[in-house]
């Protein structure tokens, strides 16, 4: 039996988030060691039967002298455990495993989650430390096709690739009926984290511009504050407070649990600037709800455009605004016929089960 070293940016990933259901069926294999930082600062319940080791490097931080203890600690762990292959998990998993590649020899797998926190401008020195990084890798996996070509056209070179639709969605877990009522009122949801490239201002601004119409709606937003990224990419507390003052938006504050938020709104929305493939269009997909993103990587994928839901221009909120006012103009049935489209599209083409089959068969594959 080997020893597989899992690698998370967010710990919680592993244990009951995204990679959960990888992690299960890389067990009745392998050896699993887990590491990674615990963002939220929880208390970690520890699955000791699927885990052997879980180190918790800690709250994330970004200074360049956290970041050189952080790489420190890994390769403590890595000569440590003695790994046969390591698994990771976003971009600074990636980067450290990377870079300690050139040091110790082991077998490795980096999955790129999306690249608009560090592709957003090409520059030789990043490109070349990026190359540097990412060219030691056996295999790397992309969560869409965009990314692989950003790659390519920056000359970050890869040994090895493979795509596959993001996270994927457990579409058993996520299978709730919708009960849709005739309501007075409609209601849109934006869930992510309150960071500026979500497209939070646009949101904002959108539903500014549809009050004025006077619309029966409301403009729901859920998810945390997050002061761990650049600075110029957080959205202020004073922002959120005087959209909610001025009745644009509704704020529900976090939650471990985006169910009921997403069967009681009517439409999800997220005018997000990028993404590697969003975890929440997937699951409000599969939960039979129709969709409003914008037209770019990581979200088009997702939606069939005026059938399983409506795209618009990225940084855009007039045009955000007119989606949703053509969402608002629709009928019934045309809700309902949206949101069993996008379920059937969840089923066979982002059911979890196919990526978590495409890592196990390329590692056994590839490294036995």
């Amino acid at each position: 039996m080997s020893k597989i070293l899992f690698f998370e940016g967010d710990i919680n990933n592993a244990i009951t988030g995204l990679r959960k259901e990888l992690v299960i069926e890389l067990h009745k294999q392998h050896e699993i060691i887990l590491i990674g930082s615990n963002t939220n600062n929880d208390n970690i319940n520890l699955p000791t039967k699927i885990f052997t080791k879980i180190y918790n490097l800690g709250i994330l931080k970004s200074s360049k002298f956290h970041l050189f203890f952080y790489l420190i600690k890994v390769a403590k762990i890595i000569i440590i455990e003695k790994p046969t292959i390591c698994i990771s998990f976003n971009i600074r998993p990636n980067i450290v495993l990377g870079i300690i590649k050139y040091l110790i020899y082991y077998k490795s797998i980096a999955t790129v989650t999306g690249t608009s926190t560090f592709l957003k401008e090409s520059s030789f020195l990043k490109n070349t430390f990026l190359n540097l990084c990412f060219r030691k890798f056996d295999c790397i996996f992309f969560q869409n096709i965009n990314d692989k070509k950003l790659f390519d056209l920056f000359g970050i070179k890869q040994k090895d690739y493979q795509l596959v639709n993001g996270s994927g969605v457990d579409t058993e877990y996520y299978n709730y009926p919708r009960i849709y009522n005739e309501k007075k009122s409609k209601s849109f949801i934006l869930i992510a984290r309150l960071l500026i490239e979500k497209g939070i201002i646009e949101y904002i601004n959108a539903a500014k511009i549809l009050k004025t119409k006077n619309y029966n709606v409301t403009f729901k937003l859920l998810g945390p504050f997050y002061f761990s990224g650049p600075n110029n990419d957080s959205i202020q507390k004073f922002e959120i407070e005087s959209a909610i003052q001025n009745n644009f938006i509704e704020y529900l504050g976090e939650t471990n649990n985006v169910i009921p938020f997403i069967l009681n709104a009517d439409c999800v929305v997220l005018p997000s600037y990028n993404e590697g493939m969003s975890n929440i269009l997937l699951e409000a997909a599969s939960l039979r709800t129709p969709i409003i993103t914008t037209n770019v990587p990581g979200c088009y994928e997702i939606v069939d455009d005026n059938i399983t839901g409506l795209l618009c221009k990225p940084k855009c909120a007039i045009d955000l605004a007119n989606k949703m006012e053509i969402f608002l103009n629709l009928d019934k049935d045309k809700h309902i016929l949206m949101g069993e489209l996008a379920r059937k599209k969840m089923v066979k083409e982002f059911n979890k089960n196919l990526i978590v089959d495409k890592y196990i068969n390329y590692i056994n594959t590839n490294f036995n």
